[in-house]
């Protein structure tokens, strides 16, 4: 509903709308209107003309448009505000702007009057002005709609006009109530944009070569004809209908029935009240003035009480007496008629089906340090309990219901005093209850049935679910709502919360969770992003630019002097990788945390054993193939008694992790296997003792195992079942890979296929596709220490980015050892570093470094404290300026991590522990031409190394010198 409607909204509606029964009368009385005021009389038209006192005049526009011209379709009744502006002899009884002087009103949206007034000359211009636009509009051979749909004038009064000025090409049916009925009766499809205009041009598309007076008629007595008893349900689709019309149900109207919706289908307003707080008052008035709008919309005519009101509310519910003591005597129930509630559950669920997300403001306070905490922990948690006696009862049970609406996929904005500092999007809400014990204590005092199992606790007005809070909070329960992640965090610069009270859809102001409007929600977003992109660190930035280099390349290097940052960044870029949504800020130390839970862990066998993504591994001179690819190792087989010593392939750790990235298949293998394992034990199938036997498939021949003392399988073959002999082991690791698809049982297959199916059908073992592929990266530290083309060997090829699965030009391989064909998957990354320093080993080769990225790390300057460490920094650098050879200053300049210290003391050990030998063996290893030891002048610098202000004070940048930045 726009500005003006929403104004008009109770003063358009005519006590009579039908026409005049004689044809030719009707024409008689549409040309005495059309000479009386043709559209030139319009344009000179003035206020006196327009409108007057009937003890003056009955010769004025506008009782010719009321009355005179009445049976061209009727606007009578209702107040005059309809006209724009109308002379009074009386106050108004509706609200309005009144110019007691000169005795005329006009509505709100025209301004005040002024201290001379002389105000309601410039309204009547405004009224005048668009009187005319809507009657050209109306003459013009082709009527321009447009115009008189935009037109602000009363939408009853401006079509009268427009079919008044049409040449009868317009319809003399001029409710906009009445013009949505006949069209949906005629079968006219309404929406929320459907304009006045096109439900006119469909209405007159039916008409044919119909007299436009007869045609009018049928129109009115099809209006006559509809159902005069406003009480019955109408039809779901009908509700529906009228759902998609917000000037008839606006979102606080539907925001209460779905209230309704909720309690069961009834309520009194006090429970509504009691339960979403705000006032009895405040759901009553909602209601009755949605069902007075549904009355209007469809011209029902209502019953009237012995006061003259009308009895609206029936429109919409059936009603009972209270009978409970704890509402209040005499108030009545209302209960959705069943139609009516049928639509509301179909539109609701046609809602979620949709997915539109919702969007909240999420309250939070620094109380307990609960704001730092659920930044940290990507939560949020509701902070009003039964059992704090600052917290209102009935404010705790609005805010419960209020979090009931979070849905996963909606939208958190995180409000901490007044400002919205992050955003998110919800993960689960809530999420998986965990058993809590002193919960029950705690809400003694409230009515409820508490579920131990699932931690769900019922109060007889809300359903809440409840979990143990954080480590270090000293309350025991709180109720949370996860998000994936808090982005566009601004700490230091928050967003304002301007505009919350209007954009509220459902909720109070004081509620700790508000839903609220989509734009509204959607800008105050977009603001947080540009704030975040404004104040982003530098470093942010660069982990950034990274992600996208690497994610194009597959592979890359960073290079860099010792204390650059080469350990942070790779961390940093490895977890924007594998977690694309995990928050890369400065707190180093969330960023480190991160990285190490995320490791993967390799067993004795070459195989990763757990969750990790990240592989890390460093080169060095002996590293060769068979430890990071594949190689023969040997193993002895202590269940022999001769202690047998056998030879298998194990993968090193890039065949490993690529195996990892290529599966195809998850399974709950460790717990079947265990399932299995005790099945064995409890027959007594351990060692030579004993075997269970198990068929092949296709039943075509019989084997046992039995459990050895590593919890492998020991695999029994025979002629006959009592000859049967070991011949060799199944290792869980194989069976496991097995079933992720490796070929590891060559000749083998049928039997380890009878143990998987074992594990399916006797051990619950659950094999489901995956249905997505996660990142994983390998980290090769001091990639240019080892002999990369060595390490690598053929499959120095499949690095690139179109050689791997997926790629444009994908290659294969048949590795050595264990003859498996192999390729590297597209979702594996590998980020190598590099000290530029380092003169010891040999640079990489061309055909190993076209397949990286290359990211020199700096020393930055801006990172390290101002004072002595910054100067100390300043002196360093001024130093390798001078005494450089061929290598650039970003290449040799010592990082800035060795200057970031806590203190001095710290910065003197620093100094003499670290900095200087570095430096000195630069100069040992002929990198730089001068001793640290030394000034400019090659003068021994007194007790340097104890002290590193006597190299500052030596090696400070002076104006005068001139240096190779």
């Amino acid at each position: 509903m726009n500005e003006i409607d929403e104004e008009l909204d109770e003063i358009i509606e005519p006590d009579d709308i039908s026409i005049g029964s004689d044809n030719s009368e009707l024409d008689k009385l549409y040309e005495e209107f059309n000479e009386r005021y043709p559209i030139e009389k319009l344009r000179s038209l003035t206020i006196e003309e327009y409108t007057n006192l009937k003890e003056i005049s009955e010769d004025y526009f506008c009782t010719w448009v009321e009355r005179r011209a009445q049976k061209l379709g009727s606007i009578q009744g209702a107040t005059s505000l309809k006209f724009g502006i109308y002379k009074i002899n009386e106050l108004p009884k509706i609200q309005c702007v009144v110019d007691d002087v000169n005795k005329y009103a006009w509505p709100k949206r025209y301004g005040k009057d002024n201290e001379d007034h002389t105000h309601y000359k410039a309204v009547f211009e405004q009224v005048k002005q668009s009187l005319v636009e809507v009657a050209e509009a109306a003459q013009k051979d082709s009527i321009d709609f447009a115009t008189i749909d935009k037109s602000p004038l009363a939408p009853m009064f401006k079509w009268k006009v427009a079919f008044l000025y049409s040449k009868q090409r317009l319809l003399p049916v001029y409710s906009p109530d009445a013009l949505k009925f006949l069209a949906q009766e005629k079968g006219f499809t309404l929406n929320k944009k459907a304009k006045i205009s096109e439900i006119v041009l469909f209405l007159l598309s039916l008409k044919g070569v119909t007299n436009i007076w007869e045609y009018s008629r049928s129109l009115w007595r099809l209006w006559d004809a509809r159902s005069k008893d406003a009480y019955n349900d109408f039809p779901v689709e009908r509700w529906l209908s009228l759902f998609n019309e917000p000037d008839v149900f606006t979102e606080k109207s539907m925001g209460v029935l779905k209230k309704i919706l909720e309690s069961g289908g009834k309520a009194t307003c006090k429970q509504l009240a009691d339960k979403y707080g705000d006032t009895p008052e405040h759901y009553n008035g909602i209601c009755i003035k949605l069902a007075g709008r549904i009355a209007r919309r469809l011209g029902l005519v209502l019953e009237k009480k012995s006061s003259g009101s009308e009895t609206r509310w029936k429109i919409l519910f059936d009603g009972q007496k209270v009978e409970s003591e704890s509402d209040i005597p005499g108030n009545f129930t209302w209960i959705l008629k069943p139609n009516l509630k049928a639509a509301l559950e179909q539109s609701l669920n046609n809602k979620e089906d949709s997915k539109e997300p919702q969007f909240f403001v999420a309250r939070i306070t620094g109380k307990q340090n609960v704001f730092e905490d659920s930044l940290l922990h990507s939560y949020w948690r509701m902070q009003k309990r039964y059992d704090d006696p600052e917290d209102d009862i009935r404010s705790v049970t609005r805010n419960l219901n209020a979090v009931r609406l979070v849905h996963k996929d909606d939208v958190l904005l995180l409000v901490n005093d007044g400002h919205i500092y992050a955003y998110g999007v919800v993960k689960a809400s809530p999420n998986e209850a965990i058993g809590i014990f002193s919960l029950k204590e705690i809400v003694s005092s409230k009515k409820h049935k508490y579920l131990d199992n699932v931690g769900v606790i019922c109060f007889d007005d809300c359903e809440a679910y409840y979990e143990k809070n954080y480590a270090g909070c000293n309350l025991d329960w709180s109720q949370y709502i996860d998000v994936e992640e808090w982005k566009s965090r601004c700490c230091e610069h928050p967003v304002s919360v301007n505009g919350l009270s209007d954009a509220i859809i459902d909720g109070f102001p004081q509620n700790l969770i508000i839903n609220v409007k989509p734009e509204w929600a959607k800008q105050k977003i977009k603001e947080l992003d540009e704030q975040f992109e404004k104040n982003k660190p530098e470093e942010v930035k660069m982990i950034e630019e990274m992600t996208k280099i690497l994610n194009l390349k597959k592979n890359i290097i960073l290079q860099g002097a010792p204390g650059t940052g080469k350990t942070y960044n790779t961390a940093a870029l490895a977890l924007s990788i594998i977690k694309p949504n995990f928050s890369i800020s400065s707190n180093h130390k969330d960023v480190m945390e991160e990285y190490k839970n995320n490791l993967i862990k390799i067993d004795g066998d070459g195989r990763i054993c757990n969750d990790g993504q990240i592989g890390f591994v460093t080169f060095h001179q002996s590293m060769d193939y068979e430890d990071f690819v594949e190689g023969i190792k040997p193993e002895c087989d202590d269940d022999s008694g001769d202690n047998n010593i056998t030879y298998h392939v194990q993968p090193g750790i890039f065949k490993a992790i690529c195996q990892k990235a290529s599966e195809q298949k998850t399974t709950n293998f460790e717990d079947a296997y265990e399932n299995l394992t005790k099945r064995l034990i409890s027959e007594g199938c351990v060692g030579d003792e004993k075997y269970l036997t198990l068929e092949t498939s296709g039943r075509q021949s019989k084997f046992g195992i039995s459990l050895n003392k590593k919890g492998n399988l020991k695999l029994w073959t025979g002629k006959k079942e009592n000859e049967y002999k070991s011949q060799g082991v199944l290792t869980r690791e194989n069976i496991l890979r097995a079933i992720s698809g490796e070929k590891v049982f060559e000749g083998w297959e049928g039997y380890s296929q009878s143990v998987i199916n074992y594990l399916k059908d006797k051990c619950n073992l659950n094999i489901t596709q995956n249905s997505g592929t996660k990142n994983y990266v390998l980290i090769i530290d001091e990639i240019n220490r080892g002999n990369v083309s060595k390490i690598f060997g053929e499959l120095i090829s499949l690095l690139e980015a179109d050689k791997r699965v997926g790629g444009d030009h994908p290659l294969t391989v048949t590795l050595p050892y264990s003859k498996e064909t192999f390729s590297v998957p597209s979702n594996l990354y590998i980020i190598g570093t590099m000290n530029t320093t380092d003169r010891s080993v040999g640079s990489i080769d061309y055909a190993v470094r076209r397949r990286f990225a290359f990211v020199t790390l700096e020393a930055d300057e801006s990172k390290v404290p101002e004072g002595k460490a910054r100067n100390l920094f300043n002196a360093v650098k001024n130093f390798l300026n001078k005494s450089k050879y061929d290598m650039d200053i970003e290449d040799l300049m010592v990082g800035h991590s060795y200057f970031m210290t806590a203190n001095e003391d710290s910065l003197k050990m620093k100094w003499r522990y670290e900095i200087l030998p570095l430096l000195m063996e630069y100069h040992k290893d002929g990198i730089i031409s001068k001793s640290p030891l030394k000034d400019d002048s090659s003068n021994e610098i007194a007790d340097v190394k104890k002290d590193y202000a006597k190299f500052v004070k030596a090696w400070q940048k002076k104006e005068s010198d001139s240096t190779n930045p």
